[in-house]
């Protein structure tokens, strides 16, 4: 008699979607976030916090310092230190919530309380607030690509016509 080979079921391997969630950030405070250079475990528990906020389109959120150290693997010991850290750096912000403390971001990134060459409002060609209005340029409306002067991309990929 033949015998039969055993069939294994691989799990099915899928990249991240964007059905399954995501975070809206503003740029520029993306950008503050990388120019503060923050430690590893500062940017993992700022980014617990991001998540939990941002990515539920919320401002604020209580969360506890075991699901930081479960989301991040950092020991809660070590949750709370680095906690302390980031509300000292003025980073995030911390209060009483219902079930636990709550916390969030806090966007006005030139009041954290960096060394001034880490702070992004300090990098040259760096300018704050500067609003497509502020610079007498029309907004464009989401999906659309806007258009240089010279009536190009501003990348260097073109669009097709249609």
């Amino acid at each position: 008699m033949m015998a039969l080979a055993e069939v294994i079921q691989m799990p099915e391997q899928r990249g991240a979607q964007l059905e399954d969630g995501y975070m809206r950030v503003a740029n520029e405070l993306a950008r503050a976030i990388t120019w503060a250079r923050l430690t590893s475990n500062q940017r993992c528990i700022l980014d617990v916090v991001m998540w939990q906020t941002y990515g539920f389109n919320k401002s604020v959120d209580d969360i506890a310092r075991a699901q930081f150290a479960a989301e991040t693997g950092i020991d809660p010991s070590d949750v709370r230190i680095v906690l302390n850290q980031l509300v000292e750096l003025n980073i995030i912000t911390r209060g009483e919530g219902r079930y636990a403390r709550s916390y969030s971001i806090n966007k006005r990134h030139a009041t954290w309380n960096l060394p001034e060459a880490r702070k992004l409002v300090n990098k040259p060609g760096f300018k704050g607030g500067d609003s497509l209005l502020q610079r007498g340029e029309v907004p464009f409306s989401e999906g659309e690509i806007p258009l240089m002067k010279e009536g190009n991309s501003p990348h260097k990929r073109q669009l097709q016509k249609t």
